[in-house]
């Protein structure tokens, strides 16, 4: 019977499965790592009551230990997402990046077999880039960690929307910051074949140089008020 005290009914007696964790007690970056292994030789389990992660070997491993079993001791499985919200993460990131030179070699190397390796290497020929694209990784890769959470009544929907919003402005933030840098210049005699860059930059609300022979000629910015 739930508890009643001056005619006030206690939520968490009503509902005994109400979420007790927030996600500042959960550990946010061992179910991104799990929900990003897609090896299938390893397993990941939530503890619901800690918060905390468990990594395990695979149930057809011979090394597994059957005497420890996740389930009987009320473990939750996580399931890999697999890799297209990862890809994802890096073609926005690609399209972002303002310097013609890393804009160019990123978005190439998305295409085909083995885009993840070619757009690590990549990446790292462009040191100041490498410290932004791994806060804006990590801060999508959370963001679905979040909603994972949340989709297992793990956590409330209030604390959910709280720590997505916090982590959307993280990504936001340095997508504006990408597309903002000095360096994002369209040479005048360009800009019919990078039209579709442009207006994409100007319909996000960033503004663009346009230059003559490497000299800033006029600067395009969004109309006040849209």
């Amino acid at each position: 019977m739930a508890n009643a005290e001056n005619g006030h009914v206690n939520p968490d007696a009503q509902n005994p499965n109400s979420p007790s964790l927030r996600v500042a007690d959960i550990d946010i970056a061992g179910i991104t790592e799990a929900l990003d292994d897609a090896s299938g030789e390893t397993t990941w389990w939530y503890d619901p009551t800690s918060g905390r992660t468990e990594l395990g070997l695979s149930p057809w491993n011979d090394y597994s230990d059957e005497d420890d079993d996740p389930n009987e001791r009320g473990l939750v499985p996580i399931e890999a997402f697999g890799s297209r919200d990862a890809y994802n993460d890096m073609a926005r990131f690609a399209q972002a990046v303002s310097g013609p030179r890393a804009h160019e070699r990123l978005n190439r190397a998305l295409h085909g077999r083995g885009a993840f390796r070619r757009f690590r290497d990549t990446l790292y020929e462009f040191p100041d880039l490498v410290s932004p694209w791994h806060t804006y990784r990590d801060a999508c890769a959370q963001i679905r960690a979040v909603d994972w959470l949340v989709d297992g009544q793990h956590i409330t929907e209030d604390d959910a929307e709280t720590e997505r919003t916090l982590r959307n402005d993280t990504c936001t933030e340095i997508l504006r910051t990408l597309a903002g840098t000095p360096d994002r210049q369209i040479e005048a005699a360009d800009v019919p074949q990078r039209w579709d860059e442009l207006s994409a930059a100007i319909d996000s609300g960033h503004g663009i140089t346009i230059t003559r022979n490497g000299y800033p000629w006029a600067i395009l910015t969004p109309a006040p008020g849209l």
